[in-house]
């Protein structure tokens, strides 16, 4: 069994990935890992930015092991969520945070406003 390593990052999720590199093929850990960042952290819970929806099933596909990971770093967290940048995170009142989607941005549409293009 390995020790942990002494030297404490204040990013969370790069000593879970580290430990998870040393578990996972190296073409697994390239395609779903190594492209996740960190987010940041709230009441237990440790936020981990994903590129697209589709990668956010990694999250259910090596849950198992990046629990072991918490565990062995002895990291307090209690859930692990993982977000797409086209979510915003807000506080809450009572300090946690609540995922809302983007509201998409507007775009002059002429049929909506009247406007009639002429040849």
């Amino acid at each position: 069994m390995s020790v942990p390593s002494t030297t404490l990052s204040p990013n969370p999720w790069a000593r879970i990935l580290d430990a998870l590199e040393k578990k996972i093929n190296r073409h697994s850990y390239d395609t779903w890992l190594k492209p996740t960042r960190y987010s940041h952290s709230s009441g237990g819970v440790l936020f981990v930015r994903v590129p697209t929806v589709e990668f956010r099933h990694a999250g259910d596909k090596y849950a198992d092991l990046i629990q072991e990971a918490i565990d062995v770093l002895g990291l307090d967290f209690s859930d692990v969520k993982f977000v797409t940048p086209k979510t915003i995170l807000r506080p809450l009142p009572c300090g946690t945070t609540a995922a809302f989607p983007r509201l998409p941005q507007h775009r002059h549409n002429p049929a909506l406003t009247g406007t009639v293009r002429r040849n």
